[in-house]
């Protein structure tokens, strides 16, 4: 009997010294989080190359007198009211008048050469919405006539200002973040990809200076597929 009370004192003795354990909880597994892949330049060529050339506002590519149109394309729509001409072929002077008119607009220039081949030019001075273009083409500087010109539209304000405003949101957003300009470049590429406006989808794309080399390589394959599609054309 005395035994016995010995080991139950001890017993409440142990409880007041150790303190309680805490409950025992097993381990849950937690639901993985899946990131979303980065977009990339490739995914904008993906879209590119997945839609027809030569309908709807946003079509681009073409060839006229040898010349193959990269941007703006024949008969388009763009939005860009300070377009980047580009196109591949040895023409080195153009021009660019009002649709339908004998005044040109601006000094016929000389491009930038971006390869051996393949010529930009730049507008600075803003061009009119709703107002169609001839993109003309001189062989020479001196000549009177252009050899051949192609036809191109601005959007027309009521239609641009909604893509505009999206655009400044969202170019907000990103400076906000202080992304760098070709990221800019490639989140307007996939919002003109989204109106399928294709031309200016190529305007961001050849827009960047010092491009990467991911984007320098998707310049030259749009060009390549453009060129070559609009060969076949012909």
């Amino acid at each position: 009997m005395r035994n016995l009370k010995r080991v139950l004192c001890g017993v409440l003795l142990m409880a007041t010294i150790v303190p309680s354990l805490p409950a025992l909880t097993l381990p849950t597994t937690a639901t993985p989080v899946i990131a979303r892949p980065q977009l990339s330049w490739s995914d904008i060529f993906k879209w590119l190359g997945g839609e027809p050339r030569d309908s709807g506002s946003g079509g681009v590519g073409g060839r006229r007198g040898g010349q193959c149109l990269i941007t703006p394309g024949e008969n388009t729509t763009i939005w860009n009211t300070r377009p980047t001409f580009v196109w591949q072929g040895t023409i080195d002077t153009i021009g660019l008048r009002k649709a339908d008119t004998t005044s040109e607009l601006l000094p016929r220039s000389k491009p930038s050469k971006i390869s051996q081949s393949k010529r930009s030019f730049y507008i600075r001075k803003p061009l009119q919405a709703g107002q169609t273009y001839d993109w003309l083409f001189f062989d020479k500087a001196a000549d009177k006539e252009p050899q051949f010109w192609v036809k191109f539209q601005v959007m027309k304000e009521s239609d641009r200002a909604p893509i505009t405003a999206d655009l400044r949101t969202l170019e907000t957003t990103l400076k906000r973040q202080k992304a760098k300009k070709e990221t800019i470049a490639l989140q307007r590429a996939r919002h003109f990809a989204k109106h399928k406006l294709w031309s200016d989808v190529l305007q961001e794309v050849y827009s960047v200076k010092n491009p990467s080399s991911e984007l320098k390589g998707m310049a030259e394959k749009a060009s390549e597929k453009l060129c070559t599609q609009s060969a076949n054309k012909v």
